[in-house]
């Protein structure tokens, strides 16, 4: 089961993919989920 960091982070990067085709960069997904640094999407992620 996701957190809903983690489900907010899935959605994000899924919408950026279905529209650029390009995933988002660390700095886009920490701004996206308002964290204060990028160690926070790794945290998310494992």
């Amino acid at each position: 089961m996701l957190t809903r960091k983690q489900f907010e982070l899935l959605r994000f990067i899924q919408e950026r993919l279905r529209e650029s085709g390009v995933p988002p960069s660390f700095d886009e997904m920490k701004d996206a989920l308002d964290l204060k640094s990028k160690s926070g999407i790794h945290r998310l992620a494992a």
